[in-house]
């Protein structure tokens, strides 16, 4: 899910970069969601026993890929502000849910999953991924524009650097069995589909 660096609309390498990404991201969603609702749960998890890619997270990467999708389209004025914030909102408010230990009532909001494997709280998605989302959709409502202040790149571009290491981080701890790389203290771990698309 890394968001394009750089805010000038004409670098086709970054264009096409980023087409691929959003592409990627919305098909991993809907693949997710598909799996969800036709209680398919090859779809929601990697393998048995192993964590779901929570409903909220599925919504969040359909929402990241439109983004970005919109972005390489130049549609940034009125969709970015719109999904990018969504997803920034949606993630913020899980954090406040782990640090406050508040239930708001969105971690089933939408659908009321029934696979409870590696969650402390039922259809709630990880910390690390609500981080990311936090990361991603914010990154993408500072892509609002064809143009910037430097800083404003800088922040999109640290956005996207922090976010790759942490799909990076994750896909080794899963790779290498070491649970604590996607998985924070005893809160609901990254599914390892999760971690693919943060990446």
């Amino acid at each position: 899910m890394h968001a394009p660096s750089h805010f000038h609309p004409r670098r086709p390498r970054l264009i096409a970069g980023a087409a691929i990404s959003g592409a990627f991201c919305a098909l991993l969603g809907l693949l997710a969601l598909f799996g969800w609702y036709c209680h398919i749960p090859q779809l929601v998890q990697v393998q048995p026993g192993m964590a779901p890619m929570q409903y909220n997270s599925a919504l969040c990467f359909v929402l990241m890929g439109l983004a970005l999708e919109a972005w390489t389209c130049g549609r940034t004025r009125r969709a970015l502000p719109v999904l990018g914030g969504i997803v920034a909102l949606m993630g913020a408010l899980t954090l406040g849910e782990y640090l406050f230990r508040a239930r708001l009532g969105i971690d089933q909001l939408f659908f009321r999953c029934y696979i409870a494997t590696g969650s402390s709280v039922m259809g709630r998605m990880s910390p690390v991924a609500a981080f990311s989302f936090l990361l991603g959709g914010s990154a993408m409502v500072l892509l609002t524009g064809a143009t910037g202040p430097r800083w404003r790149a800088l922040a999109v571009g640290s956005a996207a650097s922090v976010t790759i290491s942490i799909s990076l981080v994750a896909i080794a701890g899963y790779g290498f069995d070491l649970p604590g790389a996607y998985g924070w203290g005893q809160f609901t771990r990254l599914a390892a589909h999760s971690a693919a698309g943060l990446g």
